[in-house]
């Protein structure tokens, strides 16, 4: 027990030292660009001590710091984030002990709980996809594996801002521990842990739902078993709801309400359930909602071919690290062939569940399921299996790759860089050092 919390302590202060020098590195020098392009301006600030640093102001920090000071606040207005109670409390709780030790100085305390609320995330993360893998122990692997995934663009980027998309790993990796382990994983405790986390990042429910269904498909004698743990799973989410009204204040879904995310799918039962309310009830009981916006497609099959153009654009900006993987793979095997259909489904799962969303901002959606599944794949093959010179030359290509990698709202997608540049050499020397034409392998 000491020894497995010994080794938390060490990588969770480790992540902190890599989340600094990724800080430094992109606001800090001019090596890499660090314009967010949209929603997102970097401000430079000075403490009463004059110090000054630079850091991103989102244009929705103002709604989220508002629930990082008073958490209550979310639910006595039509607040967007009011179903996010959890990743609210978590940066405010955070924040309360921060405070005890720095001045309240330009939001730094909130500013500091907010990233270490996403290394808190991060380490959940780690935690699952080691726990679906292997045996805790404290390697130079485990350390590599940490910087690699904290330069995946949904924490390079995300670690710095008030949103929760960096829960978007929490549940590619939870999704491959219930695929590795659900016959292991006991009833009712699991759905009500996540039934907690969808408090926080509701596409969580997805983790249930594939949990649920591979453990009737084993056994359809539990159906009474998944019966109550999907009583449990609800039961936070209903508590929550039934807070708000007991507070006197209606629940409010901003997502589905104002951008319309997979709500746009009603619109296609409005007519035929507004037949039979009719007929019925003498009235309709639905009505048609327009979403529109540069980013809304919200008629079929219009939302598959923006979907499917964003991914398009997803493979100019990562499209290279995908296809030297892929190359690699084919040529060494590293994956098992079980773990490898895991991967696959948890994407399909997660790809597709997205296209539904109706609302696509640049890449932001397509990134949940390709660099997550990616940094998943290098991430299950540096801990599981024996890796070749090669593999390392290929890994710290990609690593660097992505350290130089702009922000993804860029106009032009992708911008070469000295350190991308780099990237891609060691990545393209990696694939040819072992092709056949080759005389004589450099290993």
């Amino acid at each position: 027990m000491f020894k497995n919390l010994s080794y938390a302590i060490t990588y969770f202060f480790f992540t902190i030292f890599v989340s600094f020098g990724i800080y430094f590195l992109t606001y800090e020098t001019n090596l890499i660009n660090s314009n967010h392009y949209i929603c997102t301006e970097i401000n430079e600030y000075k403490t009463e001590n004059n110090f000054v640093y630079k850091f991103p102001f989102s244009c929705d920090e103002d709604n989220y710091y508002e629930g990082f000071q008073n958490p209550m606040s979310i639910i006595e207005r039509n607040h967007p984030y009011q179903t996010r109670p959890l990743y609210i409390t978590s940066v405010f709780l955070i924040s309360n002990f921060i405070d005890l030790f720095i001045p309240n100085q330009n939001n730094l305390p909130i500013a500091i709980s907010v990233i270490i609320n996403h290394i808190l995330i991060f380490s959940l993360s780690i935690y699952f996809l080691k726990k679906s893998l292997i045996k805790e122990n404290l390697s130079y692997k485990n350390l590599i594996l940490i910087s690699f995934l904290l330069l995946n663009p949904i924490f390079k980027w995300g670690l710095f801002l008030p949103s929760n998309q960096t829960l978007s790993f929490l549940l590619i990796t939870l999704l491959f521990y219930i695929f590795k382990k659900h016959n292991e994983i006991q009833f009712y405790l699991f759905p009500f842990l996540l039934g907690v986390l969808i408090l926080g990042y509701r596409p969580i429910a997805l983790a249930f739902i594939v949990y649920s269904y591979l453990k009737l498909k084993n056994d359809k004698k539990v159906f009474k078993n998944i019966f109550g743990s999907s009583v449990i799973f609800l039961t936070p989410w209903v508590l929550y709801n039934q807070f708000i009204k007991f507070k006197g204040f209606q629940p409010f879904d901003d997502l589905a309400i104002t951008w319309g995310q997979f709500r746009w799918l009603q619109n296609y039962a409005v007519r035929p359930i507004n037949f039979l309310s009719q007929n019925l009830l003498e009235k309709p009981i639905l009505e048609w909602r327009n979403y529109n916006s540069e980013w809304h497609c919200t008629t079929l099959p219009e939302n598959f071919i923006c979907y499917l153009q964003d991914t398009i654009d997803l493979f100019i900006y990562m499209g290279l690290p995908i296809l030297f993987t892929i190359i690699y793979f084919f040529k060494f095997r590293f994956l098992e062939n079980k773990d490898l259909k895991i991967i696959l489904n948890i994407f399909l799962i997660v790809y597709l569940f997205y296209s539904l969303i109706g609302w696509y901002p640049p890449l932001r959606f397509n990134l949940y399921s390709f660099s997550n599944i990616l940094f998943l794949i290098l991430g299950v093959s540096l801990m599981s299996h024996e890796t070749n010179k090669n593999f390392y030359i290929l890994f710290s290509g990609i690593l660097i790759y992505f350290l130089g990698l702009n922000h993804w709202n860029s106009v032009d997608i992708l911008e070469i860089n000295t350190i991308s540049s780099l990237g891609i050499l060691i990545m393209l020397f990696s694939v040819l050092n072992d092709l056949k034409f080759l005389k004589k392998p450099v290993f």
